[in-house]
Formats: structure tokens, sequence, C-alpha cells
């Protein structure tokens, strides 16, 4: 089905409690079809940190609003809490975390989970969706389908929440890992059935990849010029070809880039030619003159007018996105390295098909 119905999406993430519009909201902001927050809701991800993030929440008018959490969103992540007592103590010492009660454990979780999960939830009441792993989708209200995938996950920081180690991969089937990585995937970014190109690749029919760390060497830039996204990412993102792969975790990697794929869909990797296979070759991969476009020029933000800064890949825009060709990744951190919410959120068009 074509893809007809123009669609606004407002990008947020890394809010840290902060609103994406610190000024309050403006009052000529375009109407948003859909609200997409990448993680990082909180500082330390307590109880009361959520509701103060879905007050922030209300105050942004959007039809749907989809949330993931984040590495600083600790108490949504059973794994991390079910962690040896004496280690989760060690960790509140070394970061000064005194708000966060890792004692409760399993309890803390079930507590955090109310807040977002279930009927009764104030999320849910409240018109927020908090997305688990995986590929949904979505009817919205002007008659569209998304289709997305979420999963909060990146590669181990710090020892916060939602980690794996940098040889592991959480995004692909097996046969589509690099030959030297640790497969660990239980919710891969599925294909559409059917779907191909080239020889042996697939594209999905998914329209937004939300994740909260970035792929690797797009938009994951430290500070110290060290590139920490993901290459395991990457080579998904290259496979499926969303529309828009949102992410964040990443404050100073703050940016919109477009890229277009070679026929093979696995331009991004390393050399145009694509024969990088190993994790590690990928991970210390040279950078190379890729076919990737700014689409938001670098900018001081103080020199940045207030409000989304608007990215227009509908078939509306002098430039329209080319479906399955090309894909638009987006830092939406809000937050630079201070923890200042000076970022701009990003409201992109897209066209997506009929539900």
């Amino acid at each position: 089905m074509a893809d007809s119905i123009r669609t606004s999406v407002l990008i947020i993430s890394d809010t840290h409690l902060a609103s994406p519009f610190p000024n309050g909201v403006p009052s000529d902001l375009p109407h948003i079809d859909v609200l997409v927050h990448a993680g990082d809701l909180t500082m330390v991800g307590t109880v009361p940190e959520y509701h103060q993030v879905l007050d922030m929440l209300a105050t942004i008018p959007a039809d749907v609003k989809l949330v993931i959490p984040g590495n600083h969103d600790l108490a949504l992540d059973g794994e991390w809490l079910s962690r040896k007592p004496e280690r989760l103590q060690e960790w509140k010492l070394r970061n000064g975390v005194r708000e966060l009660d890792l004692e409760l454990g399993e309890r803390q979780l079930r507590e955090a989970e109310s807040v977002w999960f279930g009927e009764q939830s104030r999320a849910v009441k409240e018109g927020v969706t908090m997305l688990r792993e995986g590929t949904h989708e979505i009817k919205l209200k002007n008659g569209a389908m998304l289709k997305i995938y979420a999963s909060p996950y990146q590669p181990e920081f710090c020892d916060w929440a939602f980690a794996y180690q940098k040889n592991e991969d959480r995004f692909n089937a097996p046969e589509h890992s690099l030959s030297d990585a640790t497969n660990i995937a239980t919710h891969p970014v599925d294909p559409a059935p059917g779907a191909t190109h080239g020889r042996s690749n697939t594209i999905s029919e998914i329209d937004i990849m939300v994740t909260h760390g970035p792929p690797y060497g797009r938009l994951d830039f430290t500070t110290h010029g060290m590139k920490v996204g993901c290459p395991h990412l990457l080579a998904a993102v290259s496979r499926v070809r969303p529309k828009i792969h949102a992410f964040g975790h990443i404050h100073e990697g703050w940016g919109v880039e477009r890229i277009t794929w070679d026929k093979m869909g696995t331009a991004a990797l390393s050399a145009p030619a694509n024969k990088t296979k190993s994790f590690m070759e990928a991970w210390n991969a040279a950078e190379y003159d890729l076919n990737i476009e700014k689409l938001v020029p670098d900018k001081d933000p103080s020199n940045r007018a207030p409000g989304p800064i608007i990215v227009d890949l509908s078939n509306l825009s002098a430039q329209p996105a080319h479906h399955e060709k090309q894909t638009a990744l987006i830092n939406a951190a809000i937050m630079d390295v201070s923890y200042m919410p000076i970022n701009n959120p990003i409201l992109a068009f897209i066209n997506l098909a009929a539900a």
C-alpha cells in the first residue's frame, strides 16, 4: 500500500525530568500526530520521578505518545535490579545515588511498572504508551498505521541499566549477526515476510526504529572524540532501512543525518563495498566518505530558535525521503553534556500507509 498519509512525529530523548520546551510549549506548535521519546526519562528512575515525567508529557499536545526507558530509568530494568545486594550497594556509593531504594528489588520493579503498564496505570489513563522491546503496530488518529520497533538497550555504560556487552548482538537474528558477535537477541528487528533486496538482505516494513543508544559511528561521538554507538544496531538499521531511526543517550551527538543506502543496504558499516563482517573490524572501522547528508546544520544552541526543528521527509518536501533507499538518523537528546536542556526537539514529517 502506498504511503499516502502525511504524519507529524515529535522526537525527543534524554529529557532527564526536564521539558523539551523549557520556555513553555510554543503557541504555534504544529499538530503532533505522534510523540516519540527515546529514553532517559528520569535521572535515576524512582516512582516519584516517573510521575514527574508524566506531568511533563501531559503538557505536550499529541494524539499518540510513545516512550521507551533508557539507562537512567533504573527501576524498569528487572535484570539490573536483580543483581546481588552488595553489587547494587557498591553502584550506589560509586554514583552517589541516594534516591533509589535498591533493597526493594522486585517490589521496586512492580511499583515502577504499575505507573506505566496496565489499564489502571497512570500512563495508560493519560494516553502514554511505554513500548516494550520488539515491533509494534499502532493505528494513529489521522488514519495511518505506524510500524515501530523499540528497544531501551545500549552497549554497557558505567554499569547503568538496559546494557549489553559490546560484542553482543541484541538486534539481529543469528543469520544476520557479524561473524564474531555473540547473539543474544530475544526480539530482533524482524523483516517483512517475503521482502527482499540485493541478494540475501531483507527490507522490513518498519517505519520508525526507536532505541535509546545510537548506531556505531553516527551521531555517537563523545566530547573525547570516541565513537560509542553499536555496530550490531547499525547492521540492523542498514538491513531494515526504516524511514527514521530515533535515539539519544549521547547528549553531544544531537543532530539529524540522512543516509542513502547502497544496493546491498549495508554501506554504513565501514567501506562502501561493505566487506566488514567482524565485530572488532566494525567497531574499529575507519571513517569513510559515505553518502550521508546533514539535515540539521551544526549550530550553537544559543542561536537556535525556540521550539522544534522541523525536518520534512514527506512527499510535500522539496527533498522527500526515498522509502527503502534512505533513513533519517535522529539523535534527539534534549540535554547537553552538562545536563542543561538546550537542544531542540525534532519535528519530523513522514508519509505512512493507511491503516
